[in-house]
C-alpha cells in the first residue's frame, strides 16, 4: 500500500533546519554556481523533507524537477499567500532605507489595523517565502521588505506576496 504524506511547508536548502513534511528547493544557482547541491539535497532529506524542488534529479530522492525551480518554489509559496486573501500587503524595496521605511509604515498601519511585519530585514526569497507561509490568522495588513538580490528575485518575491502597495526607497 502507498503511504501518502502531505507537504505542509516550502523551504530552501539555505534553511538551517527544514521543517518536517516540507518541499525543499535545491538547485544549481545560475549566478553563483554550486557544487554542493547533492550535499544540500541529502541534508534536506535527512532533516525531514518529503520532496525536493530541483533542476535535476538527485540520487533516488523524490523530486519535482523544473526548468525554473525558483519559479516553482515561488508558485508553491504563492499558494500559502492565496490562503489569506483578506490580508493586504505592502512591499518595500529600494537601495537605502528599506527596513526603516517598512518599520515606519507598520507603525502607521498599527494605529488602525492588525499589522504583521518582521522587525529585522528578512527580505530574501527564503525569508519572504517563510513569511507568507506564516501570516498570522489575526493579520489584516502585512508589511514586507523586499531586496533585489539575484536576477529576477524581486519578480519571484512579488509573485509570493501579491502586494497591493509597493514602496521604492532611494535608488
Amino acid at each position: 500500500s502507498i503511504k501518502h504524506k502531505i507537504v505542509t511547508n516550502i523551504c530552501t536548502f539555505q534553511t538551517d533546519c527544514p521543517p518536517k513534511n516540507s518541499a525543499c528547493l535545491v538547485y544549481i544557482n545560475p549566478v553563483y554556481g554550486n557544487n554542493d547541491t547533492l550535499k544540500y539535497a541529502t541534508r534536506a532529506m535527512q532533516r525531514g523533507a518529503l520532496v525536493l524542488i530541483t533542476d535535476q534529479c538527485y540520487s533516488d530522492y523524490p523530486c519535482i524537477v523544473s526548468k525554473d525551480p525558483i519559479k516553482t518554489y515561488a508558485r508553491l509559496c504563492q499558494y500559502y499567500r492565496d490562503l489569506q486573501p483578506r490580508v493586504k500587503v505592502t512591499a518595500v524595496t529600494g537601495s537605502i532605507g528599506k527596513t526603516t521605511t517598512k518599520n515606519m509604515i507598520a507603525e502607521v498601519y498599527k494605529t488602525c489595523f492588525r499589522t504583521s511585519y518582521t522587525e529585522e530585514n528578512n527580505n530574501t526569497k527564503t525569508t519572504v517565502g517563510f513569511a507568507v507561509q506564516h501570516i498570522p490568522d489575526w493579520a489584516e495588513m502585512m508589511v514586507q521588505e523586499v531586496h533585489e538580490g539575484e536576477p529576477n528575485e524581486t519578480q519571484w518575491i512579488s509573485l509570493m506576496l501579491h502586494p497591493e502597495v509597493a514602496v521604492i526607497t532611494s535608488i
